[in-house]
């Protein structure tokens, strides 16, 4: 006959002993406990009664909680956007600190010491789809006042090799301002690289030529009146010229160009 001290319905602390559940290898009898939160647990009769064992565990886990996350914010998409600000600017392990510490860039003060300034001054994260970025100043430092939300399209036009164009007193990315414009972005890009001025190529001032100011050709025909003729690029152009031009390749007499010398 198996002797024990029956402690069914008495509470330990959190828990509630049920029945029994079994005897442990060194024949302690164990009780199947309740807790307050909820949660089932099998535990000794003795630690039960010396008072070893008061909760399934939920105790230990709320005082942990308590003892690491002073904000309750450890474990949100925002805790861990700032701390890998921080490990890229400050850790020269990092794959991504010559980018950043590398630089020059540093964490200011406030946000380094606190991680509630951090959220207070940024706010929540508006959306998975955003993450910081440096603006306006994409060389400077991680600050209140050049640090925003920003989405991977935004970001991409504030990288350091984006072209800055100025519009209508604003210094804002080629892209977003072709965007504006309704120009693509490549196209504004080369009509810059051929010496367009930046309204000419946003489309914003019609294109004016190296020969606009001229009043004859290098053959001594009027740019004017029905001899002249706008090509589609905006280039003015003598229509005698053209004709001639255009004979000579119908009559296959054009020009050739002289060799090089060998």
């Amino acid at each position: 006959m198996i002797h024990y001290k029956d402690i069914a319905g008495h509470k330990f602390g959190r828990l509630s002993a049920i029945c029994v559940a079994g005897r442990t290898k060194s024949r302690l009898v164990l009780w199947r406990c309740r807790c307050d939160c909820g949660g089932e647990c099998i535990v000794t009769g003795t630690n039960l009664r010396n008072g070893h064992t008061k909760s399934c565990g939920c105790i230990k886990r709320e005082i942990a909680y308590d003892m690491n996350a002073s904000h309750r914010l450890s474990w949100t998409p925002e805790y861990r956007i700032w701390w890998a600000m921080i490990q890229r600017c400050e850790y020269e392990g990092s794959d991504s600190y010559e980018l950043y510490g590398g630089r020059g860039i540093k964490v200011c003060r406030r946000w380094r010491e606190d991680f509630e300034a951090f959220y207070r001054d940024l706010g929540p994260r508006p959306s998975s789809h955003h993450t910081i970025d440096r603006y306006p100043d994409n060389d400077g430092d991680y600050e209140p006042g050049n640090v925003r939300w920003a989405t991977a399209s935004e970001q991409a036009a504030n990288r350091r090799t984006s072209t800055i164009v100025t519009v209508d007193g604003e210094d804002i990315c080629l892209t977003e301002a072709s965007r504006r414009a309704g120009v693509h972005p490549e196209t504004a890009r080369k009509r810059l690289g051929r010496g367009w001025s930046q309204d000419e190529a946003l489309g914003r001032a019609k294109r004016v030529h190296g020969n606009a100011a001229k009043t004859h050709c290098v053959h001594g025909h009027p740019l004017s009146g029905a001899n002249l003729y706008h090509r589609p690029d905006g280039y003015r152009d003598c229509r005698t010229c053209r004709r001639e031009s255009l004979r000579r390749c119908r009559e296959g007499r054009t020009v050739e160009r002289p060799k090089e010398a060998t």
